[in-house]
């Protein structure tokens, strides 16, 4: 899965675009709140990416041990859009808080799709570039479905954010399988 298509995919799963659709609000601060949010996504990942090695060294923790940790988080992310559609946001600003949170954190900067980017990072194959490149498409992407859906198609993103569970589920299996086997 070290593919630039098949990681797109991974991290795509791992971000899961669709369940931010239930966050879209109008207003004249959206654009500043895209903003936010992308410069969350862009530094949150980059810099988990570029730190993946330095970090596993200092907790002394294998590539293919985060492989495996990465694919656990993955599924439980995947299995919460599976039954919920998507996490549970309350009380959304109004206002350009709303590319802090939801939007930045915990839409587009979510705990799976950070460990993914750091388990893929320190992988030989994948690298801190590719892993850093695609994550943070796939968090843009993420804050861009969330401010762009219209909110009539709520009910389609909200299908499709647990289908994306179910694939995000499948591919964390084979994380998994995949980190025990090369460990």
């Amino acid at each position: 899965m070290t593919g630039w298509l098949a990681l797109f995919v991974l991290l795509l799963a791992a971000a899961n675009p669709a369940t931010g659709a239930r966050t879209n609000r109008t207003g004249e601060t959206r654009a500043l709140a895209a903003g936010i949010a992308a410069a969350m996504v862009a530094i949150g990942l980059v810099s988990a990416a570029a730190g993946a090695d330095r970090l596993l060294d200092a907790f002394e923790i294998e590539q293919e041990t985060a492989r495996i940790a990465a694919g656990l988080v993955l599924a439980m992310t995947g299995g919460q859009a599976i039954v919920l559609g998507g996490p549970l946001v309350r009380d959304i600003p109004r206002d350009w808080q709303r590319g802090i949170y939801p939007l930045g954190i915990p839409l587009a900067v979510n705990p799976a799709l950070v460990a993914c980017a750091v388990a893929f990072a320190a992988h030989p194959d994948a690298g801190a570039a590719r892993a850093a490149t695609l994550a943070t498409s796939a968090g843009l992407a993420t804050a861009a479905v969330a401010l762009l859906l219209p909110p009539r198609l709520n009910a389609f993103a909200d299908a499709l954010a647990r289908l994306t569970g179910g694939l995000a589920v499948l591919l964390a299996a084979a994380m998994v399988v995949s980190g025990v086997r090369d460990v």
